[in-house]
């Protein structure tokens, strides 16, 4: 196994478990509801899941390589939508470095993947 495989899979695991947080957890409903995005949690939260499912699939299927590239660029765009909203609210760099974090994480995978 290669690093580029332990990145996604890790990728995958937190998306997939953040979305299921999202959908269900009291204190993820005020977290969107604080960042104005209270109608858009559930949407969002599919997001993450799907994309954290689409990392898991395009990984399991080499046919399906581009399938990760996809998915990956469109979380990356999701955490950088994400590391903004954290800015707009003025939430300090503590909170924000994790939206950061996995910004890299999935440009680094879209980046390993094309």
């Amino acid at each position: 196994m290669n690093l580029y495989f332990y990145l996604i899979v890790f990728s995958s695991i937190s998306f997939i478990y953040y979305g299921i947080n999202s959908l269900f957890s009291k204190r993820m409903f005020s977290e969107y509801s604080r960042w104005g995005y209270e109608n858009l949690r559930p949407f969002l939260a599919w997001c993450q899941l799907l994309g954290g499912c689409g990392l898991i699939i395009g990984m399991l299927h080499h046919s399906l390589n581009s399938l990760i590239s996809i998915v990956s660029f469109l979380l990356t765009i999701m955490m950088l939508t994400a590391v903004f909203t954290r800015i707009k609210a003025k939430d300090g760099l503590l909170l924000t470095l994790p939206s950061l974090f996995y910004s890299i994480l999935n440009a680094i995978i879209f980046f390993q993947s094309i």
